[in-house]
């Protein structure tokens, strides 16, 4: 999501663009350009944090540009730390943004003919989900790939508005806590201590993420939307199988129905 180079500006980032309080500018400033999250959940921080993603699509062999909105969980009650990098939270390792998808000379990025090509939009995710271990937690290899073992779904339905696709799917990819994480020099909220994880995952540990996309076209700002709900799903150190999706869905579906791109 983000190049070391730029982690130490996540805490400049925050709040740049729409959150639940309103959005940066007026009206006419943000028309077409950042999209809103109409509601934030009170267990997320309010503000967005956003990311150009056009290197991690290049290097995937994604012709199109586009950027990536996204949440962080709050801290751990009593610490600094976002409750993302907290095994025992169900918020461990989940996500929820938007990838705004730019048309390239005429051509929408994974629709052809009305059609969705599912395999292309799913690479979106996995492109990005490799890019963030790289960066932020410094694998130099990760794994990421979807696990062929889970069907994906793909449902027509309404967003923001307009006609779309809601899509499932699993990743098998890894945790980004592990012993090579920075804690010097990060906003508190994304500093890893240790002693958050070390006694109940392994460092990088391989996990399962699930995934709910829904994904559309806007015609007004040429671009194909993306977005995105994750949970985690994984075997701690004590032998105890946890899957957070299940229990966080609701509140992420509900804060999905109020994001606009318009």
């Amino acid at each position: 999501m983000i190049k070391p180079q730029g982690l130490l500006l996540l805490g400049m980032a925050l709040c740049i663009v729409s959150c639940s309080n309103g959005s940066g500018g007026s009206d006419d400033e943000t028309a077409g350009k950042d999209p809103v999250f109409g509601y934030i959940a009170d267990t997320w921080v309010d503000g967005v944090f956003s990311t150009e993603m056009d290197d991690y699509w290049h290097e995937q062999g994604i012709a199109h540009s586009g950027a990536n909105y996204y949440l962080f969980p709050k801290p751990v009650e009593g610490t600094g730390h976002s409750c993302r990098f907290d095994p025992l939270s169900p918020y461990f390792q989940s996500w929820i943004g938007l990838y705004t998808v730019k048309d390239r000379d005429g051509v929408t990025y994974g629709i052809n003919g009305g059609v969705l090509d599912q395999e292309a939009v799913i690479k979106l995710g996995i492109a990005d989900q490799t890019g963030w271990l790289k960066d932020f937690a410094r694998i130099p290899d990760p794994r990421v790939i979807l696990d062929g073992s889970v069907p994906v779904t793909c449902e027509e339905t309404t967003i923001d508005g307009e006609p779309g696709w809601r899509l499932t799917c699993r990743l098998l990819t890894q945790a980004d806590v592990g012993e090579d994480n920075l804690q010097d020099g990060l906003p508190a909220l994304l500093t890893v201590p240790a002693n958050c994880w070390s006694s109940r995952v392994s460092s990088y540990q391989e996990i399962m993420t699930n995934i709910v996309f829904y994904v559309w076209y806007s015609a007004e700002n040429r671009e194909l939307n993306m977005l995105y709900l994750t949970g985690s799903e994984y075997l701690d150190l004590q032998g105890t199988a946890h899957d957070y999706l299940p229990e966080i869905l609701p509140e992420l579906e509900e804060m999905a129905r109020n994001v606009t791109v318009r």
